[in-house]
């Protein structure tokens, strides 16, 4: 799960079976340079986020990313 305010974005992983989650990673939206919602790998789309100061991008899978991206937008003040 990808949690977006607009302060900071947090990757929550499964944590077990039972549907606990934990937090796997988290930036602050101040360190988003831009963002591009594509195919983040061969065959799933989702979006790349490139960090100030960073080479590679973070990427992550999401089917649904494009039809709630005015809704990420928002969520980052970026609207």
């Amino acid at each position: 799960a990808l949690a977006v305010t607009s302060s900071e974005i947090v990757f929550y992983v499964r944590k077990d079976a039972a549907g606990n989650i934990k937090p796997a990673w988290s930036c602050s939206v101040s360190e988003i340079e831009s963002y591009d919602i594509r195919k983040v790998d061969e065959r799933h789309s989702g979006i790349a986020i490139k960090l100030a100061g960073a080479e590679d991008e973070v990427k992550f899978i999401s089917s649904s990313i494009a039809k709630k991206e005015a809704e990420f937008k928002k969520q980052l003040g970026w609207t």
